[in-house]
């Protein structure tokens, strides 16, 4: 889910679905619905998992250093 992410642009609705479809499968794990109105938080904390976008930041991050020791006449 996550190849490529260092050079997506993440908007707001980016950023939204991709953390509706990061929770759908947790959710099932615990075999909680949406409609238990659990919230993401409780069930990262359950399964001991970080947030997708902070992957994907850490990502971003680690390219752009990569970027910035790269060689300018590369």
């Amino acid at each position: 889910m996550t190849y490529g992410t260092e050079n997506w642009i993440l908007n707001k609705r980016h950023q939204s679905r991709i953390q509706a479809a990061e929770m759908k499968y947790p959710r099932k794990t615990i075999g909680e619905k949406r409609t238990d109105r659990i919230r993401n938080e409780e069930i990262r904390e359950r399964l001991k998992i970080k947030p997708i976008l902070d992957s994907i930041k850490e990502k971003k991050l680690a390219w752009f250093g990569h970027l910035t020791r790269m060689d300018n006449n590369r």
